[in-house]
């Protein structure tokens, strides 16, 4: 009896007279040996013998349940991280904003908050002058605050708005189902201006499909 082997499987062919062989029957359940049978479909009996591994059905691949973008940021550690520094510096802008005039706090923004220095980018060299001559008083007010417990001074840095470039044609449309990603989104947000452009962002798809 010749085996001829072919792609690490193994042809084997059975005379007639030992059809019914032990070691050729089909072996696919628990405790057998690791090979299984398959007919060569040739009709002399001829049968293949192969290692288990390579005639196992493959696990069909489950792809995970979509989440919001707000769970996505909370479960991956970097981004969670970034998130959580994003909320940080909200709530400390917060904090600046309720001590400065109405008419200078879109042009103030928290930059850092460290080793006791806060550090402030302006809009531009007007502000920053008009923000130093209230230095002290912004100083004592801040140290009032718990968060700002060891503040011990404030620093400046200019830095222009990024104006965007106008772009002609059509303007682009917000789908509903990009709207619903929005609004979930702007569910976890805590700081109400942001909130409430996130909504206002999403309101623009009503009636689109």
């Amino acid at each position: 009896m010749k085996a001829i082997e072919n792609q690490s499987c193994l042809w084997l062919p059975v005379p007639a007279s030992s059809r019914v062989n032990p070691l050729l029957q089909d072996t696919d359940s628990p405790g057998r040996s690791g090979f299984t049978r398959e007919e060569a479909g040739t009709g002399n009996g001829d049968v293949r013998l192969c290692p288990r591994h390579l005639t196992r059905t493959p696990m069909a691949y489950k792809p995970s349940p979509a989440q919001p973008p707000s769970a996505l940021l909370r479960q991956v550690r970097p981004l969670r991280l970034l998130l959580n520094q994003a909320e940080r510096l909200e709530h400390l802008q917060r904090l600046l904003e309720s001590q400065l005039q109405p008419a200078a706090r879109e042009h103030c923004h928290v930059a850092s908050w460290r080793d006791g220095t806060l550090l402030l980018v302006v809009t531009d060299g007007h502000w920053a002058t008009r923000l130093r001559y209230q230095q002290k008083r912004l100083l004592a007010a801040l140290q009032a605050m718990e968060a700002f417990g060891n503040l011990r001074r404030i620093l400046y840095k200019v830095q222009p708005p990024l104006v965007p470039a106008k772009r002609g044609g059509h303007a682009a449309e917000l789908s509903n189902s990009a709207a619903e990603s929005l609004r979930d989104t702007a569910e976890g947000i805590t700081d109400p201006k942001l909130r409430a452009a996130l909504e206002r962002l999403a309101a623009h798809a009503q009636g689109k499909p």
